[in-house]
């Protein structure tokens, strides 16, 4: 089984939407630099850093933010 193959249920993508929205607020807020290429680059590396983290196995908002931005 590799890391993409976990099927996820609707709670566990509310879960990962609000992780991915909440990590995202945090790392605007820390740039002083918005430049439109880069962040759609930042967001699809911390789309794909969510998914990572949340494909490790059971997880509720606390645990995923923190392995998220960990």
């Amino acid at each position: 089984m590799n890391a993409f193959s976990h099927v996820f249920d609707p709670l566990d993508l509310a879960i990962i939407d609000r992780v991915y929205e909440a990590a995202l607020a945090q790392l605007e807020a820390r740039s002083a630099f918005h430049d439109a290429e880069s962040d759609e680059d930042i967001k699809d590396a911390l789309r794909k850093r969510v998914m990572i983290c949340a494909a490790i196995g059971q997880f509720d908002f606390d645990t995923l933010y923190e392995r998220v931005v960990g």
